[in-house]
């Protein structure tokens, strides 16, 4: 068994605040993303809201579909674009560290 008590924490004060803004956007990124995927089968498999039809057969389930996809294009750019911004802030503190 591993003892969690002694994981490393970064000795920086920045790479612990990086840390910490990074674990919020993962959280308040994951939170969207299950509220976004999971009614979809919910609402499909027990109720009938999602059976209208919008246009030429297109049915709300198949534009609820096609938002999560959006959302998840969204969501990955928006992190990808987000963390990047993390790292360069990060950068300056982990060279003090290995120096």
């Amino acid at each position: 068994m591993s003892d969690i008590t002694n994981i490393d924490r970064p000795e920086s004060e920045l790479l612990t605040e990086l840390a910490d803004r990074r674990a919020a956007l993962i959280t308040r990124l994951s939170a969207l993303v299950l509220v976004t995927f999971f009614p979809l089968p919910i609402l499909g498999g027990f109720t009938s809201l999602l059976d209208g039809v919008l246009f030429s057969g297109v049915t709300v389930a198949w534009a609820y579909a096609f938002a999560q996809f959006v959302v998840a294009i969204a969501v990955a750019r928006y992190y990808m674009s987000k963390v990047a911004e993390l790292e360069l802030g990060a950068a300056p503190a982990r060279e003090d560290q290995q120096s």
